[in-house]
């Protein structure tokens, strides 16, 4: 059975409160003997509730024990969990009689009744016409318990390190078990060799991509070399990788927080959590046998970056404006002290070719190898030159999302360099900006801008709102996750952020319905509750921007109104 031993209930609700502890900690805790609290601890990680990683144990990120801690939140699980009544319980996954559930569990009749008034006496069973059922909580927790039994039955090498829509289980090597190979399975495949002694699988099976092979990886991590190679991994093939896709799978699989300290490390800024990494000098000699080197990268000041505009300025045929959208805005206006590269937006083809044009005169060349991050951003050229920092050009568009609009032009400061204007966007504007793209580094700037100005952001999500229908994607969803990002990696805390909610469901809604669309469709789209997506298709029903088509369950499709 799941849970038997009071010793097992009592280290749960140990770490519930405290998070994680060592053996010795939680046998201080709950006075059980070590021994005892050792085949406790044992006990619950072949049931899946619970891993162990770097000497302390903490409760695993699996369903059984989501449903546990809901269970708990609302009764004492020694009254229900404790001995026979357990039993009872995951009998219970359907109801039940008196007689079926004594010839089941083959206890007395007397035995039956008492504990059964018992289970009565607190709310947790009660009766369905002649038979007995659980309330919907105990039955979620009991039906997610026979599942891991069940598992254990037909796999019992298995240990689910995480159950959701999707289960993570670490088997011995080579074992013919469920699921496709994942994590450290996989990393030899892509440059990193590394002796493991168990395997990784992920359930349902399917093409593993890169960035859930890395979260898999860092889910399972046991100790601070398993991170250190997950690092190593990440360095490798960051430039094949989504860093968007990466923080909505770790939020998934419950590990932003460990994911965004691994940026932090990287970075060299302090984590929040240090535990889980080596010593930076230690960490750097193991990745430099992976071929990852850590050199410092070239950046550029106010003096260099002036100077350059200065040259540009005086090599134009005809005068030409661009706009500063990006690390070069914010070096120029002192609000972070150099940048490696210039992100400026040209109003039209024009522009572009005349700008390309006295670039390349001056000894500038097109990048060979553009980063996958920088590719999603299509930028119209990329230009590098030895001693210079590298020029990203766009033609009125970023992202194949956002334009350099009106109202950013009339909004923008002007500086002067020869024939050279130079646009300053406003800080609400490089926020837009920056957030829509899948960069690491642009979280750091916006936190930059947000601390140091003092961004307009009814004007953030005006511009938003009033561009985002002629965009061909969701990109109001990515603006919306660095804005949680922040509040979960700076504690900072956006004021338009419920307001920014309220109009990505809006838009979500809207966008999706452009083709046939049911709710559910809508709800495995999007992650927003399902009854607030319902009263939102209402009024737009109501509006006569959607209409329902079909019978049960229904479908919406836009009006175009």
């Amino acid at each position: 059975m799941i849970i038997m031993k009071l010793v097992c209930l009592e280290i749960t609700k140990t770490l519930k409160n405290k998070g994680s502890a060592t053996v010795s900690q939680l046998a201080q805790t709950t006075g059980f003997a070590l021994s005892s609290v050792s085949e406790g601890v044992k006990e619950l990680e072949k049931k899946s509730m619970a891993k162990r990683e770097n000497g302390k144990i903490t409760l695993a990120q699996t369903q059984i024990v989501h449903e546990f801690l809901r269970l708990s939140a609302k009764y004492d699980p020694k009254k229900i969990l404790k001995d026979t009544k357990e039993k009872i319980v995951l009998e219970l996954t359907e109801p039940k009689t008196k007689t079926e559930l004594q010839k089941s569990l083959n206890i007395s009749g007397v035995q039956l009744s008492r504990l059964l008034k018992e289970l009565k006496g607190i709310g947790a069973v009660f009766m369905e016409g002649k038979k007995y059922t659980l309330n919907e909580t105990i039955k979620k927790f009991a039906q997610e318990a026979k599942k891991t039994q069940e598992l254990k039955e037909t796999e019992p090498y298995a240990i689910v390190l995480f159950s959701n829509a999707h289960k993570l289980k670490r088997v011995p090597l080579n074992s013919h078990a469920k699921g496709a190979l994942t994590g450290f399975s996989r990393f030899a495949e892509h440059g990193v060799e590394y002796v493991i002694t168990s395997d990784l699988l992920i359930e349902p099976e399917h093409e593993v991509s890169k960035e859930e092979i890395l979260i898999h990886a860092l889910l399972a991590s046991e100790n601070k070399k398993d991170t250190s190679m997950c690092l190593i991994f990440y360095e490798k093939n960051k430039n094949k990788m989504e860093f968007k896709k990466l923080i909505g799978l770790s939020k998934e699989f419950k590990i932003l927080g460990l994911f965004l300290n691994c940026i932090a490390y990287l970075d060299k800024k302090e984590p929040k959590d240090n535990e889980h990494f080596l010593p930076w000098n230690e960490f750097k000699s193991i990745a430099e046998e992976y071929e990852v080197r850590y050199t410092k990268k070239q950046k550029y000041g106010l003096q260099d970056l002036e100077a350059l505009f200065e040259e540009i300025g005086k090599n134009l045929e005809k005068p030409l404006k661009v706009f500063l959208i990006g690390g070069c805005n914010m070096a120029l206006q002192g609000i972070k002290q150099a940048t490696k590269d210039i992100d400026l937006i040209v109003k039209d083809n024009a522009d572009f070719e005349a700008f390309n044009k006295t670039l390349a005169e001056m000894g500038f060349k097109p990048l060979a190898e553009v980063e996958f991050a920088y590719k999603k951003m299509l930028p119209s050229q990329i230009l590098v030159m030895k001693g210079k920092p590298r020029v990203d050009i766009f033609t009125r568009i970023v992202c194949n999302a956002l334009t350099l609009s009106d109202t950013m032009i009339d909004k923008s400061v002007e500086r002067k360099y020869g024939s050279l204007s130079v646009n300053f966007v406003k800080p609400e504007d490089i926020i837009l900006f920056k957030a829509i793209t899948d960069r690491e580094g642009d979280l750091q700037d916006i936190t930059t801008i947000i601390q140091k100005q003092e961004p307009n952001w009814s004007f953030f999500l005006s511009e938003l709102d009033r561009q985002h229908d002629n965009s061909k994607r969701l990109y109001c969803l990515d603006v919306l996750t660095t804005l949680e990002l922040l509040e979960e990696r700076e504690n900072i805390h956006a004021p338009i952020k419920n307001q920014l909610i309220d109009l990505c469901i809006k838009k979500s809604i809207l966008y999706l319905a452009k083709k046939p669309v049911s709710v559910k469709e809508i709800t495995q789209k999007i992650d927003f509750p399902e009854t607030t997506i319902r009263n939102k298709i209402t009024g737009f029903v109501k509006k006569k921007k959607l209409k329902k088509i079909g019978g049960k369950p229904f479908k919406i499709i836009s009006t175009g109104k």
